[in-house]
């Protein structure tokens, strides 16, 4: 499953690249927020999304506003 992110919060996504989030098959979610990727794994348990083991790259933008947002 993928999704693009185009609205936050009323405001269109002014970063260079589109922000997304992926769920794969083997329980991993990843995906990039305007600069930055993250990864984490998932469970979904009665309808209860459960996220661990989260990290991320930390690089520095020009327009962080996005990534903030998120």
């Amino acid at each position: 499953m993928y999704h693009k992110i185009f609205k936050i919060r009323r405001n269109i996504n002014k970063s260079s690249k589109y922000a997304f989030i992926k769920f794969d098959r083997d329980l991993k979610v990843f995906g990039n927020l305007g600069c930055n990727n993250f990864f984490a794994r998932y469970k979904l348990d009665k309808n209860i999304l459960h996220i661990s083991k989260v990290g991320s790259t930390m690089m520095m933008c020009q327009n962080m506003e996005t990534e903030q947002n998120l």
